[in-house]
């Protein structure tokens, strides 16, 4: 078998295997930083040298193992010197078998509404695993990926539990979990980040750094060419990244002032958030999936002693069918007239205009961590229109541009935008009810 040499930074990740204080282990950065051709070195040496052991492969969906992944096996196991008849793989089952009886077997972590809590993970056994391209998987899928290891042939071997992950730079549990501590010097002790540039790689082509100069947008090379994880220049974006995670920094914050409720109504088959908040903290998020929403926000009200004029839902749809049984709520109409006829498009822009303000100002927090993943992504994609393109009126993108961008309805930051209408009512300077 040939020998695998690899460069500084690779060297570093393949120290970490059996690091007793390591259960996470971050590689990359940059593009061309060697991140597939270490994490394949990894998966298919190891399984070489402990016989009969599982390695888990997770990207977020198959194709990408099968049409981008698996070329860097191909490229790997033939510089180690492996013949086509020391292993086989089969792509219907998603899996590679190594004569010895080791298995690298591939998983996919992507969402899938029939199968929200992964379910489809429950029969695996698995000594480590890998996730390549993490920072296009949602942080579930990571976790629940994760809670598999350690279930194969370690005490036999005594091989940790660890989870080897590679990246380029990305907006999601890896820039708060990773990143951002390891910049401060924070990270945690069982977490290990490895930042790898082009440059580190000594083994990739001159022809491929300036192909990424000449092809990348200045956004793309920041991220891609020079691995900055804090990339994004788009203007239109109203809250920064960082200042999105601040939403759950409680450590200088104490809860004050009274219940409201911010409810974004759907029927059974679709989400219906229901906000709890006290003053501008989210106190408790429900995800409300039965068929009588005004019944559940009425028990939420009920237990919490909240004001009914302190309730506020969207009335679009299904939701004005609600108007009966929360007579004095406040009932929201996306395309309605912005309070105090100020100068939006509609009062939807008007209400997400003022959570982003108070999101900036470091006033808008929440305590339930549940959803968290999904809600830092809807607010992190709150936007702008530029003004020149709506006849002088400050608006948000349309919602179909957001479903778009992260697959889904932004049904929490609704809930939340819905709130500040008793924000803009405090301006106005007058209570109200709808009876």
């Amino acid at each position: 078998m040939a020998t695998f040499s690899p460069t500084l930074k690779q060297h570093q990740f393949f120290q970490t295997f059996g690091d007793e204080t390591v259960l996470e282990i971050l590689y990359g950065g940059a593009a061309g930083g060697g991140k597939s051709y270490v994490l394949w070195s990894m998966m298919i040496i190891k399984c070489l040298e402990y016989p009969g052991i599982t390695v888990g492969l997770a990207r977020n969906t198959l194709a990408d193992i099968k049409k981008n992944t698996i070329a860097s096996f191909y490229e790997v196991s033939i510089n180690l010197g492996l013949v086509h008849t020391s292993y086989n793989y089969n792509s219907q089952e998603g899996k590679i078998t190594f004569k010895n009886g080791s298995v690298i077997q591939f998983f996919e972590l992507r969402y899938m509404p029939s199968d929200p809590n992964y379910d489809r993970f429950g029969g695996a056994l698995l000594t480590f695993g890998c996730i390549e391209e993490a920072a296009g998987v949602p942080e579930k899928g990571k976790s629940i990926f994760q809670s598999r290891l350690g279930r194969w042939m370690n005490d036999e071997y005594n091989i940790m539990p660890q989870l080897f992950m590679t990246c380029n730079p990305g907006m999601n549990f890896l820039y708060s979990e990773f990143y951002r501590p390891w910049q401060k010097g924070e990270l945690a002790r069982h977490r290990t980040y490895i930042p790898a540039l082009l440059s580190d790689n000594i083994y990739q082509s001159k022809h491929y750094k300036r192909n990424l100069e000449l092809t990348l947008s200045e956004q793309d090379k920041s991220r891609l060419l020079e691995g900055q994880w804090d990339f994004d220049s788009d203007k239109a974006r109203l809250i920064k990244y960082d200042t999105v995670l601040d939403i759950y920094n409680l450590s200088k914050y104490k809860s004050s002032g009274d219940y409201y409720i911010s409810a974004d109504i759907a029927f059974t088959g679709d989400k219906c958030i229901i906000l709890l908040w006290q003053g501008l903290e989210i106190f408790k998020i429900y995800n409300y999936k039965g068929d009588e929403p005004e019944e559940e926000i009425i028990r939420i009200r009920d237990e919490y002693n909240v004001d009914p004029r302190k309730i506020v839902y969207d009335s679009d749809g299904v939701g004005k069918y609600l108007k009966g049984k929360l007579r004095m709520a406040y009932d929201f109409i996306n395309n309605g007239v912005p309070i105090n006829k100020e100068n939006y498009s509609n009062i939807k822009s008007q209400v997400y205009f003022k959570l982003a303000e108070l999101i900036n100002m470091g006033l808008v927090k929440s305590r339930d961590t549940y959803l968290k993943e999904e809600l830092i992504q809807e607010v992190y994609e709150i936007k702008s229109v530029p003004m020149e393109t709506v006849e002088g009126k400050m608006s948000i993108i349309k919602k179909k541009e957001v479903v778009k961008n992260i697959g889904r309805s932004p049904d929490i930051s609704d809930a939340m935008a819905y709130r500040m209408v008793f924000e803009l009512k405090k301006k106005v300077g007058r209570s109200f009810f709808i009876g």
